[in-house]
C-alpha cells in the first residue's frame, strides 16, 4: 500500500486488502477460512479471537447480512504492475453541524454512482472522528451531498479545519496480479491520506 502515512510489507499486503475490503460488524454461518480463498468466497470477515486478527481466527459471514457490503462494485481484477486508486475524495466546504445529513462538497461528481461513504475529520478540532454512512442523494446544482444518518461529530473545513468525504467501493473479489499495488491517495492538505 502507499500513499499512507506508513508504507507495509508486501507479506502483509494480501491480509489488508481483505481486511480493508471485508470490514465485518458481525457474524453468521461461521467456518474457518484458509489462505487459499479468494474474497469472494470469503465476503466479510471478523476475528473471533477477541479482536485479534490470526490465519485461524478468520470466519466465512453471510453476505446477504444487512451488517456487510453488499458487493454493488462487482469484481475488481488489477493488471501485473498496475497501481490503482480505489478511493474518491471530496472536500466539506462548509461546517456541518452533529446530527445533520446534508453536506456541501467539492467536488460532488465523484459520488455519481456512490453507495457508501466514509465521512472522516482529518484535521483541527475533533480530528480523527468520521462514521459511514449510505447515499441518499445528490443534488449538482447546490453540490450537495445527502446521506442516511445524521453525522455523529461536528464536520467542519473553516480555518485550519480539514473535513473530507471519501468513497467505500464494495467489491465480490479482488484479485492482485504480481506486483500489482492498491494505492492510498497522498495527503494533499485537503482531501486524501485514506485507503477505505
Amino acid at each position: 500500500f502507499t500513499g499512507l502515512t506508513h508504507e507495509y510489507p508486501t507479506f502483509l499486503s494480501a491480509l489488508l486488502v481483505l481486511l480493508l475490503f471485508a470490514v465485518a460488524r458481525g457474524n453468521s454461518c461461521v467456518r474457518p477460512v484458509n489462505s487459499s480463498m479468494t474474497l469472494e468466497d470469503v465476503c466479510q470477515c471478523v476475528s473471533v479471537d477477541k479482536g485479534k486478527s490470526t490465519a485461524n481466527s478468520m470466519v466465512k459471514t453471510d453476505c446477504m447480512s444487512p451488517y456487510f457490503g453488499g458487493g454493488w462494485d462487482g469484481p475488481l481484477v488489477l493488471k501485473e504492475r498496475e497501481d490503482l486508486t480505489v478511493n474518491k475524495f471530496a472536500l466539506v466546504l462548509e461546517a456541518a453541524a452533529e446530527g445533520s445529513k446534508k453536506l456541501n462538497v467539492n467536488p460532488i461528481n465523484v459520488f455519481a454512482g456512490v453507495k457508501e461513504v466514509l465521512i472522516i475529520q482529518m484535521k483541527g478540532t475533533g480530528a480523527g472522528q468520521s462514521m459511514f454512512a449510505k447515499v441518499v442523494s445528490l443534488d449538482y446544482t447546490l453540490s450537495t451531498l445527502t446521506v442516511n444518518a445524521g453525522l455523529s461529530f461536528d464536520c467542519s473545513s473553516t480555518g485550519e479545519n480539514r473535513c473530507q468525504v471519501v468513497t467505500v467501493p464494495q467489491y465480490t473479489n479482488v484479485t492482485m496480479k504480481s506486483q500489482s499495488v492498491i494505492s492510498g491517495a497522498r495527503w494533499n492538505g485537503k482531501t486524501g491520506g485514506v485507503l477505505v
